[in-house]
């Protein structure tokens, strides 16, 4: 009875206690409705807010703590309970203080917010460094909400502001339906238009004209200038659908044009840049946590200008974090709901750095803070107070709660305007948003610049990019996961690989096993604490050290896109921003952004496309529009012990741009309908995996697919030459001139800083300049035009053929070919010699052309080559001075491409055994030589294998989860079931393994599944004594298997020897591979067997009208033919009397041809034993029938007349670039018909079922 009198007095003390901090709240209250007239302290309120809101949950969870501890047992002694009391009270006391200092510091901060305080006293304009922008194209679509900073004209410092920028101007234009049509008539139907579009019954208001206007793009639209009906409205009115149409006007343009894009376009405003601003004003309500916001119109056209002499760039905020967290499971039900709880947050701060150059050594100036809490929320949260002192930047939290408001409220203070972290879109920004939604803490918007604009609830839709920009809405998000993926080329992006790799540093990490240990003294939590700093000290660091800030500062600058567009690798944001100013400069109207299309249009034309998907499925499959990539020649494999140069053409696809003036507005090709281009952004994510672009009419006739054959040439556009520089090549030009100049700088530059602003510079420039063919081929780009991105292609194809044909009659060999590049084979072991003859080649080929420039890439000493896109060289590094300057010795790196050893999913054992063998092949003079001394090696391995001197590690396979474990299809897969089998035994949500590099080791078991005996490094060490690593899956798969690979293509080495090291037994396998070598070395052999077959194509020559029997690659003797003219006539495509070309013909006498025995066939298939004379077209339903026509003889008949097209490489050899084009061309109009020959196509249903077999 005496303790629970004990107990109630307690509860009535904290009672007590609890009305005593209400008091105080109140009080401040009435202080705050006393100044709440007064504008300058608007800010103040806002600040004691959020001490009351703190005092007041730090004020529950101390209540709530105390209350627990009452309650748990009866066993509380008067002294605990006193002393409970006597610390919370104490507690409270320091928040109090805490908070006085707090509030003393923001007042020596605090901005000024008069906004006249920083007005131009010239004429009143406000100069404003603009970097970001948001906006609501559906909440409030005229609105656009700008983030910049501004100078204080006395204290020489800036300050974050934010301008809502209002009454932004939506363009339409209308095509008139004839020239007849007047202005009244075209503005009473838009106006009735307007009025049924809106929802609401509100007046529009618009202002239209006509206006000329260019068009060039893929709407069935005349090319060139014409007469446009101009529509200025404003963008709080409902859109119109793209594809309204009236009586007086054919089409409508711009109704997917976004606020933003019209605001950046029309203002001429091409990345970060100084403002000038007029007529600025407060805002009436606060829409930021920043003390300086105003807003501006628009609609004055004078209000907003672009200052023409750029003054130096602001310094930037920037805040670096990282973070750890433990796994939690809840049970909802039988449902298991994974969370991550975080109890560390870190975070490295600069108030002051600068954004044009790279400067490491701010590194120094940053600050660092850390908030703590204990990873289990069960233990006593003081317990460490109790073994020694924290670092003075670590504050020790009761709850992670607390954790969250701390950093929240640190994360305001600091403002940043630049967020850096380590995959910090999927893993750091969503833990931590996550975490603030499960708490239910307001305080999120702290992360935004904006209040009380958008959703008072974090995001629950889109993918992580999206979501992010949503709530750290004016804030810079640099991802140096993102970036490192984009520009740097590594096995692994993890921070410890990186770190080895980019720095030389071996970093380790507390295991998530030891985190709880971590806490038994303040020593172990500062080293947990500083373990947690790598993550922002090397997060900043790679931003550092790959320019990320400088470089995609250049790239927004050049393109005119958004930069947080930049950061997250958006170049189809880039090139389509880059186009739409240069465009609009140019006075065209510019296409439909239909990735903006309303959710409400998107679903009716969705319920549309199903209909028409549903009747066109019944007509049969649909097609796609496809076009051929690069050349790729076939590799000349093997084992070459001499100089090997590779010739590059230097930006292949840009060149040809330039070279052949290739642009929207010089292509004749065939347009596509609206709904064409909108089909791909109206499917949905089901149907995306379906055809792009789909041909809704569809023929009957059984030869359909060969008359769709003749119309891919159709497909690929034809330029027109014109006198004058077009858009494309005229931007490219601009693009390649303005490196030049800047590469001239560099030269010239001795400040390392301004070497370094640059280097940056020129490599911006060249990146959108290579960059600009892919959106010409990306179907999701706003200017897809396949039949230009097909054109290119070809192109390139082409000229790499022709730069071939010069090698070789040159008297060279291309030993490899791909896209852009040659292999030439010098014949020579003279490294001078060999460099001598590529510039010889080089010049005679740069003959062809003006802008296309064949270059020296690469000079390599000794290459395997082994397949296609793989080999292994040895680069000479130097050779551009070792060529100068005979007495400089050549220096050579070992460079591997496509080799299975270069990939991460091998053991190191196997990387290990397959790098020595490369180097014994790289280094010795002879296949003798590579035997003998890989014989070598490999016995001395087998040995170290045999007696366990290998270290367990070595034997570690890493493979990559790519996906959930519950997303695979395969269940055999070793990493999969060990990381299902972590998922398990660790409590981890399924989607944390996602992206993660499983590790496995293979052991010896009864089972003959490889996914049984697939081991976690943890399971192999707990269970060391019990499993033995499966030594002979290692040898046979890990080490023989990757090395068989690269002997094969070696002449002279006995694989067999090899393998009987290992015990292994070795047979040859006759492989696709080399049944197509064997195949393309036997052509002759099987013209002749083919020669019976050959249906006959008679040709009447166009320019002689001479008949003749066409016979292709065949050489024989004919009626019409001389067997001596035959021999000399080496163009297939030319007629034998009068050498004209005769290529249309010959291809439609081969189309012909085919059509013919189609029809033969059909009629010719089922013939009734009894009724010689009915023909049926069907399957016969009779059961006496005989075969007139076999599938094997029509078959064979289809391959001959396939032969009649296929050239030996002598052949190829001996014919130009575009004779061979022309007969590669009729040669699949063959293979189209060929793959649908009955006799590759069994029916195998029928096959079982005549057996019994269901």
């Amino acid at each position: 009875m005496i303790k629970n009198i004990e107990n109630l007095d307690k509860k009535s003390r904290l009672a007590q206690l609890n009305k005593q901090v209400q008091k105080d709240i109140q009080k401040r209250e009435k202080k705050k409705k006393q100044l709440i007239n007064d504008d300058s302290y608007e800010n103040d309120e806002v600040q004691e807010e959020q001490e009351n809101d703190f005092i007041d949950d730090q004020y529950e969870i101390a209540q709530s703590n105390n209350v627990q501890k009452n309650d748990k047992k009866n066993d509380i002694s008067e002294d605990e309970g006193t002393n409970s009391i006597q610390q919370f009270e104490e507690y409270l006391s320091k928040i109090s203080k805490n908070l006085q200092e707090e509030k003393q510091k923001n007042t020596i901060i605090s901005q000024p917010t008069d906004i006249n305080y920083f007005k131009n006293a010239e004429d009143g304009s406000l100069d404003v460094y603009l970097y970001d922008y948001y906006y609501d194209n559906v909440v409030k679509p005229g609105k656009i909400y700008a983030f910049g900073k501004v100078k204080d004209p006395q204290l020489n410092k800036y300050h974050s502001c934010t301008i809502e920028i209002e009454n932004i101007i939506r363009y339409y234009y209308l095509l008139p339906s004839s020239e007849q049509i007047t202005e009244e008539e075209i503005k009473n139907e838009v106006h009735q238009i307007f009025k049924n579009a809106q929802k609401m019954s509100k007046k529009v208001d618009f202002v239209g004209q006509f206006v000329q206007k260019n068009y060039a793009f893929e709407l069935p639209i005349p090319k060139g200038n014409q007469k446009w009906y101009q529509i200025m409205t404003s963008y709080e009115f409902e859109s119109l659908d793209p594809d309204v149409k009236g009586k007086t006007f054919n089409y409508c343009i711009g109704s997917t044009y976004s606020s933003l894009e019209s605001f950046l376009i029309q203002k001429r405003i091409k990345g970060p840049c100084w403002v000038k601003m007029r007529n600025i004003k407060n805002t009436p309500n606060l829409i930021s946590n920043r003390k300086l916001e105003f807003k501006i119109d628009y609609s004055i056209n004078t209000n907003i200008q672009v200052l023409e002499g750029q003054k130096n760039s602001p310094v930037f905020s920037v805040v670096s974090l990282g973070l750890k967290s433990v796994n939690r499971i809840d049970l909802k039900g039988n449902k298991k709901e994974y969370k991550k709880e975080i109890f560390i947050l870190t975070m490295k701060f600069n108030q002051n750095v600068n954004i044009d150059n790279s400067i490491v050594k701010e590194m120094q100036n940053y600050q660092k803070i850390a908030f703590v809490c204990h990873p289990n929320n069960q233990k006593k949260q003081d317990s460490v107070f109790q073994k020694g002192v924290l670092d003075k930047q670590t504050v020790f939290c009761q709850s992670e709660m607390v954790l969250l408001e701390n950093f929240l409220n640190k994360f305001n203070e600091l403002d940043p305007d630049i967020v850096v972290g380590h995959d910090l879109y999927q893993t750091l920004l969503d833990i931590i948003c996550n975490r603030i939604k499960e708490r239910g803490l307001q305080k999120w918007v702290y992360l935004s610049k904006l209040i009380n604009v958008g959703s008072n609830e974090i995001p629950k839709y889109g993918n992580a990019m999206q979501k992010c920009r949503q709530i750290l809405k004016g804030r810079l998000i640099v991802d140096t996961l993102l970036s490192c993926q984009e520009f740097l080329n590594s096995v692994e992006y993890t921070i410890e690989h990186l770190a080895k790799k980019i720095f030389d540093k071996e970093i380790t990490r507390v295991d998530q096993k030891d985190y709880e240990k971590k806490f038994a003294t303040n020593f172990l939590v500062n080293s947990i604490v500083e373990d947690t700093y790598l993550d922002n000290e090397y997060a900043l660091k790679i931003m550092y050290h790959l320019q990320i800030i400088q470089l995609t500062k250049q790239l927004t600058i050049i393109c005119g896109n958004q930069w947080i567009g930049s950061l997250q690798n958006q170049r189809a944001e880039r090139n389509e921003m880059l186009l739409l100013h240069k465009f609009y400069e140019l006075n065209y109207v510019y296409p439909d952004n239909f990735k903006n299309l309303n959710f409400q249009y998107k679903k009716k034309m969705q319920l549309k496309l199903s209909e028409n998907t549903g009747s066109q499925q019944q007509q049969g499959k649909q097609k796609k529009q496809k076009f051929k990539g690069g050349q790729v020649f076939e590799p000349q494999k093997g084992l070459y012990n001499e100089y090997i140069v590779l010739l590059d053409f230097n930006s292949l696809y840009p060149s040809i741009i330039q070279e052949f003036n290739v642009c929207f507005t010089t292509a004749t090709r065939k347009s596509l309908s609206l709904e064409q281009q909108m089909q791909i952004f109206i499917k949905n994510k089901k149907d995306l995996n379906e055809q792009i672009i789909q041909n809704n009419q569809e023929e009957e006739e059984q030869y359909n697919d060969i008359q769709q054959d003749q119309q891919n040439d159709d497909q690929i556009a034809q330029i027109e030459k014109v006198k004058y520089i077009a858009v494309l090549p005229g931007i490219l030009r601009d693009l390649v001139d303005q490196r030049k100049k800047v590469k001239n700088q560099l030269k010239n530059a001795k400040d390392q800083l301004e070497k370094e602003t640059l280097d940056i510079k020129q490599k911006a420039f060249k990146l959108v300049a290579n960059s600009i063919y892919g959106c010409l081929g990306f179907s999701s780009s706003r200017f897809y035009a396949m039949p230009i991105a097909a054109f290119i292609t070809s192109k390139g194809r082409e000229v790499l053929f022709s730069s071939k044909k010069i090698v070789e009659d040159m008297g060279y060999n291309v030993i490899y070919g791909d896209t852009d590049s040659l292999m030439i084979r010098p014949n020579t072991q003279d490294l001078c010699e060999a460099i001598k003859i590529a510039l010889k080649i080089k010049i005679e080929a740069n003959k062809q052309y003006k802008k296309l420039q064949l270059d020296i890439d690469g000079v390599f000493k000794n290459m395997l080559l082994i397949k296609k896109k793989k080999y292994a060289t040895l680069k000479v590094c130097n050779w551009e001075e070792a060529y100068q300057n005979k007495n400089i010795q050549e220096i050579t790196v070992k460079e591997l491409k496509g080799i299975d050893i270069v990939r991460r999913d091998w053991s190191q054992i196997s990387r290990d055994a397959g790098n020595k063998v490369l180097d014994i092949i790289l280094n010795s003079k002879s296949s003798e030589q590579v035997q003998e001394n890989i014989i070598t090696y490999l016995t001395e391995l087998n040995k170290e294998i045999d007696e366990k001197r290998i270290k367990p590690s070595d034997y570690y396979i890493t493979k990559k989860l790519t996906k959930r474990i519950d997303q695979y299809g395969e269940k055999n897969i070793p990493h999969v079931e060990v990381a299902s089998r972590m998922i398990t035994e660790k409590g981890l949500d399924p989607q944390s393994l996602v992206g993660h590099i499983i590790n496995y080791i293979i052991c010896k078991n009864q089972s003959s599944k490889l996914i049984d005996k697939a081991f976690s490094p943890k399971e192999y060490n707990d269970q060391k004594d019990t499993l033995e690593i499966d030594l002979e899956y290692y040898k046979k798969y890990q080490i023989f298997e990757p090395i068989k690979r690269q002997l094969e293509v070696i002449e002279n080495i006995n694989i067999s020897q090899v393998a009987s090291i290992f015990a292994i037994k070795y047979t040859v396998v006759q492989t696709k591979e080399n049944i197509e070598e064997q195949g393309h070395q036997n052509k002759d052999m099987r013209r002749i067997y083919l020669q019976k077959y050959m249906p006959q194509v008679n040709l009447i020559c166009k320019s002689c009208k001479k008949s003749q029997l066409f016979t292709g690659c065949f050489k024989y003797e004919s009626e019409n033919s001389d067997s001596q003219q035959n021999e000399k006539q080496k163009n297939i495509l030319q007629c034998k009397f009068c050498q004209e070309d005769n290529f249309i013909n010959i291809r439609n006498g081969v189309i012909f041809c085919l059509k013919n025995l189609i029809r033969y066939k059909q009629q010719m298939e089922l013939v009734d034993e009894n009724e010689i004379d009915s023909f049926t077209f069907g399957f016969s339903l009779l059961k006496n029938y005989e075969l007139r026509i076999t599938n094997k003889f029509f078959n064979d008949q289809l391959q001959a007349l396939q032969s009649m097209f296929e050239l030996s490489i002598q052949e190829k050899n001996e014919l130009s670039v575009d004779i061979q084009l022309k007969i590669q061309n009729i040669k699949q109009i063959v293979d189209k018909e060929l793959e649908k020959s009955d006799y590759f196509n069994v029916p195998v249903l029928q096959f079982m079922n005549s057996f019994g077999i269901q």
